[in-house]
This record gives structure tokens, sequence and C-alpha cells, in this order.
């Protein structure tokens, strides 16, 4: 992934910068479904920020004529242009001229600012996830996450600025389940798949909830059992179907992604991306503060290549 060098003050850190870049690396999710790309950022009128990215609107199929056919010239319009607010987090990292005077010299137990740096980078993972997969999605200053972005019911509302109800091809496919956890099979999730699959365009990667992942790696072990040449791999922490890998996330619940990631990923302002500001002294604290910033949108510019199965519980 691009990364950004990231310069530091000199206090009490002997290598901050593998930390920060690992940070840059996971900041999106600790087990990296979205690739971050670095993309310029248009100001809107009030000064606020927002990634404008094309959508191609219809994939309508050549027309076959013949020689003797007399052919109409038909200018088909299949691009627009879909807007994301850009979503602005924070995590400060604060320390006191005590601890900085307690924590130095060659005798010390450990470096304690890359202990907050790690600290504050995985503060940083933690929010994103939580606003990529869970319910914060929508709610006022946070990103748009996959419960909007893939949605259940996705006739309604609006995504990039356009309107579900009439512009239907920024509508994702759907599955309602309605049904126990326990039930669920395979044949269930792999229809899901091929309803995202068009063409060459097929789901890249699938991302669900900690209870459906362990039913899915029960459902693979009697296959595999009865089975040896079943086309499924599992692990502890990873699942493969269809050549796909399945991930877990504590923040989803009840729901089954297939995800195509070439159309769906975190667009970062390229001037801006992930950095940290100087040290703030307050001398009348004592306290130093400096603060780990990160500019984000979560962009979907195919939403008919991605799909939810719901309803499951």
């Amino acid at each position: 992934m691009p990364s950004k060098t990231v310069e530091f003050t000199d206090l009490n850190v002997a290598q901050p910068t593998p930390i920060l870049d690992a940070a840059l690396r996971n900041a999106m999710l600790n087990n990296n479904i979205f690739v971050r790309d670095l993309y310029k950022t248009r100001k809107t009128f009030d000064g606020g920020t927002y990634v404008e990215v094309p959508i191609l609107k219809n994939f309508d199929d050549a027309e076959a004529f013949t020689k003797f056919t007399s052919t109409t010239l038909v200018e088909e319009e299949n691009l627009t242009m879909g807007r994301w607010p850009v979503c602005y987090y924070k995590k400060h990292i604060a320390i006191h001229d005590i601890d900085d005077v307690a924590n130095s010299g060659p005798d010390k137990l450990l470096d304690l600012m890359t202990v907050k740096y790690q600290a504050a980078q995985m503060g940083m993972e933690s929010v994103l996830e939580k606003d990529v997969a869970g319910s914060t999605g929508g709610v006022t200053n946070h990103l748009d996450g996959l419960p909007l972005m893939v949605a259940d019911a996705p006739a309604t509302g609006t995504i990039g600025g356009l309107d579900r109800a009439t512009e239907t091809y920024m509508q994702n496919q759907t599955t309602n389940f309605n049904g126990v956890v326990a039930n669920l099979k395979i044949d269930d999730i792999d229809g899901l798949y091929y309803d995202c699959s068009f063409g060459s365009a097929k789901p890249k990667i699938g991302w669900t909830s900690k209870t459906i992942f362990k039913r899915i790696k029960q459902i693979g072990q009697a296959m595999v059992q009865a089975s040896p040449d079943m086309i499924m791999k599992f692990g502890a922490d990873t699942l493969q179907i269809n050549g796909c890998p399945i991930k877990w996330s504590d923040q989803i619940s009840t729901r089954f992604y297939w995800l195509n990631t070439d159309f769906i990923q975190f667009r970062v302002d390229k001037k801006r991306d992930m950095f940290l500001t100087p040290f703030i002294p307050d001398q009348v604290s004592g306290w130093q503060v400096k603060t780990l910033l990160f500019y984000a949108a979560l962009v979907c510019t195919c939403p008919k290549y991605q799909g939810v199965l719901y309803g499951i519980s």
C-alpha cells in the first residue's frame, strides 16, 4: 500500500517510524479488507472537502445488425459523478514532563512514547473498523459504512449523493435468509456470490460476523471430511470460498457481505493522508500533546457488484 513519511520531534522515541508505517498500512481495518487509494479531494464552497468519483451508469449490450440495416447514432450517457464527504478522525498522544523525565536514560524499562504511538494506532484502527462494519455509519461526523453502502434495502436512501430509488445502478445485491444461523448453508452464500458476479467482475472477499464465520467453518470441515477435493480452505482466522478469503469482524452482526474491492475502497486526500502534528507544550500544566489525524471516505463506484445476505438470527 502507498505510505507517507512522517517526521517526528525527538522526544524519547528511538524508532517511531515503523510504528506509524504500520498504522498507515492497517488503519483502515486490521485485516486490510479495503485498499487505501490516495486521491485528490475537492473543496466545497463553505470549506469542506469531498471525493468526486465517476460512476458507470449502465452496461448496455452492443447492437447487432446486417449490412442491409441502416443504423442510427444514439448518444448514451453512461457516466455520472458520485460525491462522498470526507470524514476527519483524530487521536491525541500526550505525555507529561514528569513522565518524560522519569522515562529517560539508559536504565528505562520501556519506551513510553512508543507505547503511546501503538495505542494511538490501535485506537484509530478500532474506530475505523467500527464505522465501516458497524452501526455508526451515517451518524453525524462518521463516514458511511457498509450498512448504508451495501444496504438491506438498496432501493431507498442516497449513496454518493445519488437517489437509489431512481438511480437503480446504485442498488446493491441482497438476499434475505430469514432463518437461524444453524440452518445456514454454503448454497445460500454461494447464490449471493453469483448474483454479484458479472462477466469477469466477481467478488474478491467475504466479510461477516464471528458467529457466521464459525458456522461456515463448521460446514467446510464437514464438506472436506466427506470429500477431500472440495474447493474450500479453512484455518484459524480465514476461510476461502470460490477462491475468495472470508474474514470476520466483531463489528458485524447477522450479515454476510460479498465485496468486489475493485469498486469499493478508502479514498484519502493525497496531500494529507495520515499524519502527526508537532508536539504542543503547555507551560502551565506540563503536558505535551500531538495529534494523529486521518482523512478518508469510503467510496463505492459500483454497488451492483456488492451484496449482503441478511436476516440471519
